[in-house]
């Protein structure tokens, strides 16, 4: 498998997890943005801002899963994961038998199609 990146200090890939080879499974940390299982927002239409609509789609690839965490054996983890479904990454992550995890929370413009009203949300 060819690097994504690769300088003195870090070497990165692009892959899914089930085509990583076990040779690079010896890295130091696992670094990692999966898809979430949540789908995602398609615009209807071009623009930004000023059109409201889009729909849900759900891909096939964006499943959802949690078995990459597998990869780690034990090392640090570094993920990118909706507080939404955060609790079945951590019962993994403790099913892996890690004992510590820190979660941080990004509070980011939301991406979706925002309509012109305003909009509340209940956790």
């Amino acid at each position: 498998m060819q690097p994504y990146y690769s300088d003195d200090h870090v070497t990165l890939y692009h892959a899914r997890w089930e085509d990583v080879p076990p040779d690079l499974l010896r890295a130091d940390v696992l670094v990692t943005d999966p898809p979430y299982g949540t789908g995602g927002w398609r615009r209807n239409g071009t623009g930004q801002g000023d059109n409201p609509t889009g729909t849900l789609v759900q891909e096939a690839w964006d499943d959802g899963r949690v078995e990459w965490l597998t990869l780690a054996a034990g090392r640090p983890v570094l993920t990118f994961w909706p507080s939404a479904t955060t609790h079945r990454l951590l019962d993994a992550a403790v099913a892996q038998g890690y004992e510590k995890h820190r979660t941080l929370y990004m509070v980011k413009r939301d991406p979706k199609p925002m309509p012109k009203v305003r909009m509340s949300w209940s956790v």
